[in-house]
């Protein structure tokens, strides 16, 4: 699959995010169910979505400037949003451009799997996508995605390095469980991300003999990857 092409489905055990791309498909969001809106619902949705998907702003633009609230309106039958569409694209300029012109709240928004486009910028592995998004609403690291999934917990179990390390900066040690916690170590080293690891523990050392949902510890996890003892670690930092 050729970066940032988006296809049907969800967040998927890759690093590609996968979203509805067909037009048909395509439901209206309730604040553009009146008037003379309704009769251009379709025109703006599709303009909207396919600006994303290309990185096109200024067709963006000028759909938004006519509509401001299309911003936070769900554009897709999975309720995402253009931010979502444009996160999971890897469209840096659009998503700079779009949080711009959007509330802090409008960034805190699900779509129907309960994931915030943050989490579909989580998935994608694309850093300065979520950095944008948390420098405007600090929040989003702790808002919890599909299955109660941290977007940390999402960037350890797909294996995105820089994106873990930058998460797991801004997540707050105190909003995380000791399950939160050993549910990403356990993650971490099962994903290669030793170092991400060695400092969770060097933080908590209790978490070494601590088990997971699975009943497994880190040394359950271990024990079934050779490479952590043959020099196949991957420590970056």
């Amino acid at each position: 699959m050729e970066e940032g092409t988006p296809m049907e489905g969800g967040i998927q055990n890759g690093p590609e995010i996968q979203i509805v791309i067909s037009p048909e498909l395509i439901t209206p969001s309730c604040d553009l169910l009146s008037g003379e809106a309704r009769d251009k619902y379709l025109d703006i949705c599709i303009t909207l979505y396919q600006a994303a998907l290309k990185d096109d702003w200024n067709a963006a633009k000028g759909v938004i400037e006519i509509f401001p609230t299309v911003v936070r309106s769900s554009i897709t039958q999975g309720c995402e949003t253009a931010l979502h569409i444009a996160a999971a694209a890897k469209r840096i300029h659009f998503v700079e451009e779009l949080v711009g012109r959007m509330n802090r709240e409008d960034l805190e928004l699900l779509n129907s799997n309960g994931n915030t486009a943050l989490c579909f910028a989580t998935a994608a592995g694309t850093v300065r996508i979520a950095e944008v998004m948390i420098n405007k609403n600090e929040r989003l690291p702790m808002i919890r995605g599909s299955q109660g999934m941290t977007p940390l917990y999402m960037a350890a179990l797909l294996g995105h390095s820089d994106m873990v390390w930058y998460l797991y900066k801004k997540t707050k040690s105190e909003d995380l469980s000791d399950d939160d916690r050993i549910g990403i170590l356990n993650t971490c080293v099962s994903t290669d991300l030793y170092d991400v690891a060695l400092d969770i523990l060097n933080h908590h050392p209790q978490l070494a003999v601590a088990r997971d949902r699975d009943g497994e510890t880190t040394l359950h996890v271990l024990a079934r990857k050779p490479s952590a003892f043959t020099g196949g670690s991957r420590i970056t930092r």
